[in-house]
């Protein structure tokens, strides 16, 4: 076999198994995504937790948003504008809170301080 044929056989020997390469990808994939969706099905279809003993139901949590120590300083500035900032809000209490984070910031800033 001369040496145009051999590469001519090596380059076309490549090319004519890349569908089934192609083939293999797409079936892993596939696979891939059904045992996603057999795990979300899990999910989706189990019970509620349960406290051991008495069989109730554990109370689920009830959405917050939080934070304590907030400092806020300008870039470029020398001192930090607020700091020890906390806050705790709840469904349908958040703005109201925020306001009220915000004004006892400010309230024990010193009037220096203030823009």
């Amino acid at each position: 076999m001369t040496l145009e044929a051999l590469l001519i056989v090596l380059m076309a020997g490549t090319e004519i198994f890349r569908p089934l390469r192609d083939l293999r990808s797409v079936l892993h994939q596939g696979m891939v995504g059904q045992s996603a969706a057999a795990g979300i099905n899990a999910i989706l279809g189990s019970e509620a937790p349960r406290l051991a003993g008495t069989g109730a139901p554990v109370a689920t949590l009830a959405p917050t948003i939080a934070f304590d120590d907030v400092r806020f300083a300008y870039p470029g500035g020398r001192a930090p504008r607020m700091t020890g900032c906390r806050s705790r809000s709840r469904p349908a209490s958040a703005s109201a809170s925020s306001a009220r984070a915000a004004r006892e910031v400010f309230d024990r800033a010193p009037a220096a301080a203030l823009p």
